[in-house]
């Protein structure tokens, strides 16, 4: 069943696993929103949305982020409302981001959003809310925080060669990718501890910034 799904998506922009279900879910810029369950049943998700971009599943707290396919809207949804109706009821935050964005649950049923066009990070709260935002980030790639660590969140700025931690007081430690170009972040769960992924690198760095380890092909 690893191939079921070749060529049924024309341009996939992300992928998101719910824990406490196992369904994937599926953004494609041109076909919107799928839903993939643990038997490999693929059903479409209806919604207002013409295409989707960035997506983030929040298992524990039930509710999901996507941005529409040019990244200028983000919208929450529930995932346990969501998954009979026949249209996925969507809340559109309010803000409009210049370009495509990067999307990370915040431990708290609210979003990370990295504004790639405008240089800057911002957090919604589970309603919506704007509760934080964080500017001068040049160069901004992706932004990840972990569901179960509250309140901080990593930014890969500089065009994929720094990173920066966001905190509620503002911009703390800043931390040089070992190579150029690094196009992913990801925080690990309950350790916090940070990866960050290349074209043929791969970096590895405990919570507080400090490097550990560092392979490249």
């Amino acid at each position: 069943q690893t191939l079921f799904a070749r060529g049924r998506f024309p341009e996939p922009r992300a992928i998101a696993l719910d824990e406490s279900t196992g369904d994937c879910w599926v953004a494609d810029a041109l076909l919107g929103l799928h839903r993939i369950s643990v038997s490999g049943e693929l059903t479409s998700v209806p919604t207002a949305l013409s295409g989707a971009g960035a997506l983030v599943i929040d298992s524990e707290a039930r509710s999901g982020w996507v941005a529409e396919a040019g990244g200028r809207s983000v919208f929450g949804f529930s995932l346990d409302t969501g998954a009979e109706a026949d249209t996925l009821e969507l809340v559109e935050l309010d803000g409009t981001f210049a370009d495509s964005v990067a999307l990370s649950a915040d431990g708290g049923g609210g979003v990370w959003i990295g504004d790639r066009g405008q240089d800057r990070v911002v957090r919604n709260d589970a309603q919506g809310r704007r509760i934080g935002e964080w500017r001068s980030l040049p160069g901004l790639v992706d932004v990840d925080a972990t569901a179960d660590r509250c309140c901080s969140a990593w930014a890969l700025i500089g065009d994929g060669d720094r990173l920066q931690l966001l905190t509620a007081d503002g911009l703390d430690t800043e931390v040089e990718v070992p190579f150029a170009g690094a196009r992913l972040a990801d925080v690990a769960p309950s350790t916090g501890e940070l990866w960050v992924t290349g074209d043929t690198d791969i970096a590895a760095f405990l919570g507080d910034g400090s490097p550990v380890l560092h392979w490249s092909d």
